[in-house]
C-alpha cells in the first residue's frame, strides 16, 4: 500500500490499524467475531487490510450505518451520511447470536393478523414515509386525464390483495 499511497497520514493510520489487527487476530478465539467501525474516509483501505489478516474469506457482511445528518463539507460535495461496520470471524466455528425473537401465540396473531393461502402470517403496513417528502411533491396526470397530487409525505402506492 505503501507504494501507491505514499507518506502520509492515511498510510500511517493504516500501518498503526495493521499492528492492532494482526495482534486482535491472533488473541481471538476460534469461535470470535471481529466488528470494525469506520467511516468513508477509509473503510475501503481498511477492508483490504481486513481481507489480508483475517483472510477473504473469513469476511462476513458489511453493515451500513445511516447518520441522522450529513457530515463533512456539504457546500463542495456530498456530505457523509453512512459509516461502515466489516463484520469478519476467526474461522467457520464463529458464535452467532441470531438478531430476533421468534414470536407466537397471541401475540403473533395480533402482529400478523392476516394469513395467506399456507397459513403464513402478515401483516398489512403503509408504505407511505412518516415524513414530509418536498422533493417527492410532483403531480400526476393519468391516461383518463385526471391529475392526481401526492400526499405531503409523497407518493405511494396501495397495495390490493385478493385470494
Amino acid at each position: 500500500m505503501r507504494g501507491f499511497l505514499g507518506e502520509n497520514d492515511m498510510m500511517a493510520y493504516l500501518a498503526m490499524m495493521a499492528i492492532r489487527l494482526i495482534e486482535l487476530h491472533r488473541v481471538l478465539k476460534p469461535t470470535g467475531s471481529l466488528y470494525l467501525h469506520c467511516d468513508p474516509t477509509a473503510s475501503h483501505y481498511l477492508k483490504l487490510l481486513l481481507d489480508g489478516v483475517f483472510g477473504a474469506d473469513k469476511f462476513k457482511s458489511e453493515i451500513i450505518w445511516k447518520r441522522t445528518f450529513a457530515h463533512g463539507n456539504v457546500s463542495r460535495a456530498y456530505g457523509d451520511v453512512t459509516d461502515t461496520i466489516f463484520f469478519y470471524v476467526k474461522s467457520e466455528r464463529y458464535i452467532w447470536n441470531q438478531q430476533y425473537k421468534q414470536i407466537t401465540g397471541a401475540k403473533a396473531e395480533s402482529k400478523y393478523p392476516n394469513l395467506d393461502k399456507d397459513g403464513r402470517r402478515w401483516q398489512s403496513v403503509t408504505l407511505r414515509n412518516p415524513s414530509v417528502r418536498p422533493n417527492l411533491h410532483y403531480p400526476y396526470t393519468a391516461l383518463n386525464g385526471l391529475t392526481y397530487n401526492p400526499h405531503p409525505n409523497g407518493w405511494s402506492c396501495k397495495c390490493l390483495i385478493r385470494n
